[in-house]
């Protein structure tokens, strides 16, 4: 062990003590001190070089530490020889690419990758060092680049995603961040969740030709337009009280006999949503809305269409109604259309500042 360091013994117990005194002396703020000192010196007794604290600490402090972790040691280890480190090329996006080739070659379900990234040769944030990692790869986990993943269309069970991950992760080291999708006519429909992350994901290619999966990019540009039209639709449609001759600012006041005309506005403008809702996919209604398609239809079967006054048995209806119609704060249902509608908007900006909309073709 590194001067004769050994865990459990009393020198090891002195020392975790002056190095916990030693924190406090020199300003450094930790919630334990004693859980950082023994932190401390673990990572001396694995080897780790003055190097690694030095990212951390001033060199002062550094070389105190280690002038005290070598003091009481035998002779033979006073002077402890680290093993050299290993050299290790940068992580770019070049290759980070290239350590993962060998992954898509062996997995023939595969068809294509597309790695969201900007400039192949900057470089990717480095690995945390991390007490779980710090004695056996030499550094804690990160984040790898994000991965859309297109796998061939198979028949029976579809592909795994773990032991991908698995091997990814063997790979390079990171923990991979993958959104995957299988070639088949109805894949999107069914994946709404991947629009986003598969058109902006063609960025780079890199594995794969991107022809392959231009028909799986199209579908996805469509849906994408789509849900956009429908969305704004639905946010037009949206009742807008404040611009009522009678504007309500509370449910009591909305189910007044003078608020009759505003309650007809918005059995109106809830009717005319379920009929978007109506005219939309089913893919849409059932994953892009959030629930908010069922709501609309529960609500819209109990809509009183032929009267709209408000008698007791009626005021939990117009209680749902109302949650429709609010603004400001409390605007529900506003919000919640907001919310459904911005990713697409913020995707779509994307696409036509870079000139993603008018390009065709393969992208490498």
């Amino acid at each position: 062990m590194p001067f004769g360091l050994i865990r459990g013994s009393e020198r090891v117990s002195a020392l975790e003590h002056t190095v916990s005194e030693e924190l406090k002396k020199r300003g450094y703020e930790y919630p334990d001190y004693k859980v950082m000192a023994k932190y401390i010196i673990y990572l001396i007794m694995k080897n780790q070089s003055p190097d690694v604290f030095a990212r951390t600490y001033d060199r002062n402090f550094t070389d105190w530490l280690f002038a005290e972790a070598a003091k009481g040691a035998p002779e033979s280890e006073r002077s402890y020889t680290y093993p050299p480190a290993k050299c290790k090329e940068p992580d770019t996006f070049a290759t980070m690419r290239n350590r993962m080739m060998p992954v898509w070659t062996k997995r023939p379900d595969i068809l294509w990758v597309g790695m969201s990234s900007f400039d192949p040769q900057s470089e990717i944030e480095p690995p945390r060092e991390s007490e779980a990692e710090s004695d056996s790869d030499g550094g804690g986990e990160h984040k790898l680049v994000d991965l859309a993943v297109v796998f061939k269309e198979v028949q029976g069970r579809p592909p795994s995603n773990w032991s991908l991950k698995k091997a990814l992760k063997k790979a390079t080291g990171r923990h991979p961040d993958l959104m995957t999708i299988t070639q088949k006519p109805s894949a999107i429909e069914r994946n709404t969740h991947m629009i986003k992350a598969i058109l902006l994901a063609r960025t780079t290619t890199i594995y794969g030709d991107y022809r392959d999966i231009e028909p799986l990019m199209k579908e996805a540009l469509t849906v994408t337009q789509h849900a956009m039209r429908v969305f704004n639709e639905i946010r037009e449609a949206l009742p807008d009280i404040d611009n009522q001759a009678q504007t309500p600012h509370s449910f009591e006041e909305f189910i007044q006999p003078d608020c009759q005309a505003v309650r007809k506005q918005s059995v109106t403008s809830i009717s005319k949503i379920f009929d978007i809702m109506a005219s939309s996919p089913d893919y849409m209604r059932r994953d892009m809305t959030f629930g908010l398609a069922q709501a609309v239809e529960n609500l819209h079967a109990r809509l009183p269409h032929d009267t709209f006054a408000c008698t007791d048995a009626d005021i939990p209806v117009w209680r749902q109604v109302w949650s429709c119609v609010m603004t400001g704060d409390d605007a529900t249902w506003h919000k919640h259309v907001a919310f459904l509608l911005r990713p697409f908007q913020e995707m779509m900006t994307e696409l036509e500042d870079s000139g993603e909309l008018e390009e065709s073709g393969e992208r490498d």
